[in-house]
């Protein structure tokens, strides 16, 4: 697992500076950091995902969208689960075979469904720029998600992951996101594969976030009393209308 060198809060993220190079080069950022709360079921947040060629140069020919929904623990506390959705914007035909991204704590166990079902560990990307990420998974199968396996995501998929942890954590920290298209109709720098790096455009809150309406204060209470009993006393002082008989021969 990366050290954190971040003081982190709870449904906060977080962008690393960046780090002054070459004019030359290409700087991508994907350090934003999502914090997930164990009560915190139901919040969500987006990610976009920018392309970069093989080379690490900058293309807008290759993208994707992210959406991710945390859905509470089990297992004692000990496991994370998530529902994800996965969009490929690419304007390239090509398939998104792999997404990948870090965690915090001593994780024990890594399992996925859907679209992206093949799951492993500790997995060295194809670029310097994002280099070994804890968690993978992909379309496929092997050891290695990143592998140029025939599957993945050509337009949209769904499913679901869930993270396991030695120890029951009250929170973790999901960070470094990034994909890999396969399959790309034309080169993109000699190459028919690309990458993509991740950085969160939207987040929502869940259900640990609702507000709490709590009752009035006793002095607050004592307030009201008192002005609903001076309403009624200047409607008892307020003068009868007069009533008028009707007389009959």
């Amino acid at each position: 697992m990366r050290m954190r060198n971040l003081a982190l809060t709870a449904m906060t993220v977080i962008g690393a500076a960046t780090l002054s190079v070459p004019a030359a080069a290409t700087v991508f950022d994907f350090n934003d950091v999502v914090t997930v709360k164990g009560t915190n079921v139901g919040m969500g947040w987006t990610i976009d995902f920018e392309g970069m060629s093989a080379q690490g140069n900058e293309t807008n020919k290759v993208g994707a969208t992210g959406t991710f929904t945390y859905t509470g623990l089990t297992n004692g506390g000990k496991t994370y689960n998530f529902n994800y959705t996965l969009k490929n914007d690419s304007a390239y035909s090509s398939y998104v075979h792999a997404l990948g991204f870090d965690t915090t704590g001593a994780f024990t166990a890594f399992n996925a469904t859907g679209a992206l079902a093949s799951t492993s560990t500790n997995v060295q990307w194809p670029s310097s720029t994002i280099g070994t990420l804890d968690l993978c998974m992909g379309g496929g199968g092997g050891s290695n998600c990143v592998a140029h396996y025939e599957n993945g995501v050509r337009n949209q998929g769904t499913g679901s992951f869930a993270i396991t942890f030695g120890n029951v954590m009250s929170s973790i920290d999901l960070d470094h996101f990034a994909v890999k298209f396969l399959d790309l109709s034309r080169n993109i720098d000699k190459n028919d594969w690309a990458l993509g790096v991740g950085r969160v455009t939207s987040m929502t809150s869940g259900a640990d976030d609702i507000a709490v309406i709590t009752a009035p204060e006793p002095m607050t209470w004592m307030m009201m009393l008192v002005g609903f009993g001076l309403i009624g006393a200047a409607v008892r002082r307020r003068p009868a209308k007069g009533v008028t008989t009707l007389q009959t021969a």
